[in-house]
């Protein structure tokens, strides 16, 4: 792998890991028309690294409300806490989060090895993107509205994202899509999507960063992927918050076409080949 590539790989993983067009379906899909074989997971591991730190900067006083909340239930302190923005208080989004990331969790553990041979098959991942542009096509008529999260909605989310372990299908996709089709605010949705990412995306990189302590990359690999997690933390940073502002517009599923497009493409050209 060049610098260039680790690069470019990098800034794929940080768009499409937030924009609704799945993350692992363009990673294999760029890494089959580079020609890149990898060895191991380790450079995807970088690149997931970098996206976590995205998701973390940019909800870092959401995140910080949180465990203040945490610490103020814990220790019973009656003295009211600040409100957020979507008047739920911490320990009950805290709550919501750990409901939503148990089916995906669970179905992720029992069926591994399905959704992992799914990532050798580019043809499977055009199909998986043009599905993921029909669900997205779902939100086309969605109005805005004031309804708030709760436990429900936050299982219905969490078996949306079990969805999203295929490659091809979008992950932030399938997540803000269930929210707004339960009547969740728009940026209500947004925002508990990206929130729901960090232990999803924190649990499959501690479980594989063993695979990285016993089979060491070299000192220029190293480099490379320190380089594409930098560029994927930066891309994500950038995707997230233009993100949010095409879910508050009212404009997600314009991302339809645009998943139907690469599906059909990548389809006529892994037949092609």
């Amino acid at each position: 792998m060049t610098l260039i590539q680790a690069v470019l790989l990098g800034v794929v993983q940080g768009l499409t890991e937030f924009l609704p067009v799945s993350s692992s379906g363009h990673l294999v899909l760029a890494e089959f028309l580079l020609g890149l074989e990898l060895d191991g997971i380790a450079f995807e591991i970088f690149l997931h690294f970098g996206t976590l730190l995205a998701v973390i900067t940019l909800y870092r006083k959401d995140l910080a409300q949180i465990v203040r909340d945490l610490f103020r239930f814990v220790r019973r302190d009656e003295a009211k806490g600040h409100e957020q923005e979507s008047e739920i208080d911490g320990v009950r989004f805290f709550l919501f989060i750990i409901i939503a990331t148990i089916p995906a969790g669970m179905f992720g553990l029992l069926l591994q090895d399905l959704f992992e041979s799914a990532f050798s098959s580019p043809t499977f991942v055009c199909g998986a993107l043009i599905f993921t542009g029909v669900v997205l096509s779902t939100t086309r008529k969605v109005q805005d509205s004031t309804f708030k999260l709760d436990t429900f909605k936050a299982v219905v989310i969490g078996f949306a994202q079990v969805a999203a372990l295929f490659p091809g299908v979008s992950r932030s996709g399938t997540t803000i899509t269930a929210g707004l089709l339960l009547g969740i605010g728009r940026k209500e949705a947004a925002r508990f999507s990206f929130l729901l990412a960090i232990p999803l995306i924190l649990g499959v990189t501690l479980m594989k960063s063993l695979e990285i302590v016993s089979n060491p990359p070299e000192s220029m690999e190293l480099f490379h992927y320190a380089v594409g997690s930098l560029a994927a933390y930066l891309s994500g940073l950038w995707a997230i918050k233009w993100l949010v502002g095409i879910v508050q517009q009212g404009r997600f599923d314009r991302f339809a076409y645009y998943c139907f497009t690469v599906g059909i493409i990548g389809l006529a050209i892994a037949w092609l080949r």
